[in-house]
């Protein structure tokens, strides 16, 4: 989070988040002092009075993104599955962090949807004690 330069949000995700930061203030001890400072940018048709530090993208999404992009933005994006899905088919997602927890729900929503393959290469693995793991993945 420390090296974003920005988030990126599905509306969803924003709107529930916007809701529960602010209230957490600005403590470092809960990452509330970069959450609450650091610029987010969120897609969305329905929305107009951002708020949070948050800048409405009304385009193109995949259009919004490469412009963002091409001005070196490092962005994050937490949640917004159907965004960040968007975004890995049209080949914008550089790098994935997933935590995933030793268990099995056999249902739910899927983390990767669609036909469109993206080869990325594991840069590292950490395993908790607690059998959670992280795995970043970079784009090959």
């Amino acid at each position: 989070m420390q090296s974003a330069d920005a988030l990126l949000l599905g509306r969803v995700t924003y709107d529930g988040m916007s809701q529960a930061w602010p209230a957490m203030g600005d403590d470092r001890s809960n990452g509330g002092d970069i959450m609450n400072s650091i610029g987010k940018y969120v897609p969305t048709s329905t929305l107009t009075n951002p708020t949070w530090n948050a800048t409405f993208l009304h385009g193109d999404v995949v259009e919004e993104v490469t412009t963002l992009k091409e001005g070196t933005q490092n962005l994050v994006i937490y949640g917004s599955g159907q965004l960040a899905e968007t975004l890995r088919a049209a080949g914008l997602v550089d790098e994935y962090r997933l935590l995933i927890a030793p268990i099995v729900l056999g249902g739910g929503r899927r983390l990767f949807t669609g036909g469109t393959p993206s080869t990325f290469t594991v840069a590292r693995s950490q395993t908790a004690p607690s059998g959670m793991v992280l795995l970043d993945l970079v784009k090959a």
